[in-house]
């Protein structure tokens, strides 16, 4: 039990996956719809709470509530007209629901402030599908203390009996954390095992199926930009006669160090990407957007690369070389590499998605010339 809370609390969090999943993409507007009803009911509720016995008296609690009132409503606004926000939105919006809720609620007498604290239930659902089970446990930290915090206060104030109040804490800390919690360890569960059906079990890069999910983020990058778009087919030459000759295992040690090969080639090759304030990206961001590679066969590999004109060609160029016979490898091999070039001017980018199979097929009929011709060698067209 404990070393499974242990991984689940460990596990590294895809602030964008969620959002970048095939699935969801469509919920976009829903969510941000979502989070802005939620924001528009803590101002609700803190405006209505101010005609409440148990609410807030005098002027400066008064004017703090007006003052909270305006910003969520301004936050409300973000959500519904602004873009889905990134890793520091999620976290900005964590922390202004749990801060502002917990200032507003020591306005109250202490029955409006526990009864208040079951708002904690909101900022704890988005914590359980955007935030990491670090923050999810901040967050619960946070509002237990809180809660726990009420509880006294009311039990000081005397304004109900011991058992009652220790009843009702229970129930708000069940409902406030104790179902974000159990909903974070299946979702990070659940969302692991999806991640992993994308991908090849052997060299980490993608499988068929994680590739078409990958190849649309590709193309509208790619699209949006008028850059050319290049299929490029690898293949490991006379791989039989290397499973044959030193085994499988041997074999499968060939094609993970080709497959380490590609992804260091096409890592350090990235087009420069830069971000909203101008600086430069070269991170795993940028390489989702510009770079696909999966192993589409037992010895093949397709990379789709995404690249400003005139620079894919080099890239291409430099493949050969880097996939070479490599001394460090368990047995050298060579590759035969096919690739073929979708320019911003072509007709066939008028066809959409649709265009980039017509490129890997040519990019495959490529890679068979080469091979044909004695393999280790790069033949390139363009469409």
């Amino acid at each position: 039990m404990m070393a499974a809370l242990s991984d689940w609390y460990r596990q590294p969090h895809d602030f964008e996956w969620v959002l970048t999943h095939r699935s969801t993409r469509p919920l976009h507007s829903v969510v941000r719809a979502v989070f802005a009803a939620g924001t528009l009911l803590f101002a609700l509720c803190s405006v209505v709470m101010l005609f409440s016995s148990h609410g807030p008296s005098g002027t400066i609690s008064t004017t703090w509530v007006w003052v909270l009132l305006v910003v969520q409503i301004m936050v409300a606004v973000r959500w519904c007209i602004g873009p889905m926000p990134g890793r520091r939105g999620f976290i900005a919006f964590a922390l202004f629901g749990d801060v502002g809720l917990a200032s507003m609620l020591v306005l109250y007498d202490p029955v409006g402030a526990l009864i208040g604290s079951v708002l904690f239930a909101v900022t704890g659902a988005f914590c359980t599908y955007f935030l990491s089970p670090r923050w999810l446990v901040a967050h619960v930290s946070f509002s237990t203390a809180v809660i726990i915090g009420f509880a006294v206060y009311a039990h000081r104030g005397a304004v109900e009996d011991p058992a009652t109040i220790v009843a009702g804490v229970l129930v708000v800390l069940a409902g406030v954390n104790g179902v974000p919690l159990f909903a974070h360890v299946a979702w990070t569960a659940i969302s692991r095992d999806a991640r992993r059906a994308a991908l090849d079990s052997l060299t980490g890069l993608y499988n068929r199926r994680g590739m078409d999910s990958a190849l649309t983020d590709l193309w509208e990058h790619a699209q949006q930009r008028r850059w050319d778009v290049a299929a490029v087919v690898i293949d490991i030459d006379k791989f039989k006669r290397v499973n044959d000759q030193y085994g499988h295992a041997a074999g499968d040690r060939v094609i993970v160090s080709v497959a380490d090969g590609l992804t260091e080639y096409v890592l350090a090759t990235l087009p420069v990407e830069t971000d909203r304030r101008g600086r430069r990206r070269t991170d795993t961001a940028a390489a989702s957007v510009t770079s696909v590679l999966a192993r589409t066969g037992g010895e093949e590999f397709l990379a789709v690369l995404a690249a400003p004109p005139g620079d894919i060609q080099d890239r291409i160029d430099g493949l050969g070389p880097a996939l070479g016979a490599d001394d460090a490898r368990p047995v050298p091999v060579t590759v035969s590499i096919g690739a073929a070039i979708l320019t911003p001017e072509s007709a066939l980018r008028e066809m959409g998605l649709p265009a980039l199979e017509r490129l890997i097929r040519s990019a495959d009929t490529m890679m068979y010339r080469a091979k044909k011709q004695g393999g280790d060698r790069v033949l390139c067209t363009a469409l």
